[in-house]
């Protein structure tokens, strides 16, 4: 706290946020913007926290996806696109990490890796899901949609990935497409217990898709 003389001998604290530039001085001055109040005196921020108005006594804490890596700001900076930062304080441009390969964010300032999002052309397998090759997969991991598939603005998962038409698939699971067997009349899209019928683009009738033939009987004469 900082005395001031007002009047004679009588002295009285300044406001906080104020401070004096020394004894015996007849009045106080705030704190500017970017700086805070620290005893006797005002003091920058430091890299990660900031303060946008004058006479602070504190200075607030960049919020998670943000930093600032000067001191005496008056305001945190976003995380760039394709980065993300879950924690505050954030004090320079590496609190701001890279998201995992082949994915994206869709602004700045994000806070969490699951706003990572498969990239054109690719599609985030999820836990549990089934990897090319039928490998399940243990985490999030972003592959190319490949073949069949329309992954234009990224699919968030193995189930989401839209069959373009002519293609169709059993389930919405497998990475298995398969061509049509009249490619003009078929919308495409997952069987997934429907009838072949369901895939039929409007204005077409009958088995546009061709089920995989049965394996052959083996005839067993005892010899």
């Amino acid at each position: 706290m900082v005395w001031v003389v007002c009047a004679g001998t009588s002295c009285t604290p300044c406001d906080p946020g104020f401070v004096t530039g020394g004894a015996g001085q007849s009045q106080c001055s705030p704190c500017l913007r970017g700086q805070r109040q620290a005893g006797l005196v005002c003091e920058l921020c430091a890299p990660g926290s900031f303060s946008t108005a004058s006479a602070a006594t504190v200075c607030t804490p960049c919020a998670p996806g943000y930093y600032t890596d000067l001191a005496g700001s008056q305001q945190c900076q976003p995380c760039p696109v394709n980065t993300y930062n879950p924690a505050e304080r954030g004090a320079s441009l590496t609190a701001c990490l890279a998201c995992p390969s082949n994915t994206v964010t869709h602004g700045t300032g994000s806070v969490d890796e699951l706003q990572c999002v498969a990239a054109p052309g690719f599609v985030t397998v999820q836990p549990g899901e089934l990897l090319p090759g039928d490998t399940v997969a243990t985490a999030r991991v972003a592959q190319p949609c490949g073949a069949g598939f329309n992954c234009t603005f990224g699919a968030p998962s193995v189930a989401a990935m839209a069959v373009l038409p002519g293609y169709w698939r059993s389930t919405s699971w497998t990475w298995n497409v398969r061509v049509c067997q009249h490619a003009v009349g078929c919308a495409g899209g997952n069987m997934d217990g429907a009838n072949m019928q369901s895939l039929c683009a409007m204005g077409h009738t009958g088995p546009c898709v061709s089920l995989p033939a049965p394996p052959a009987r083996r005839s067993w004469n005892g010899g």
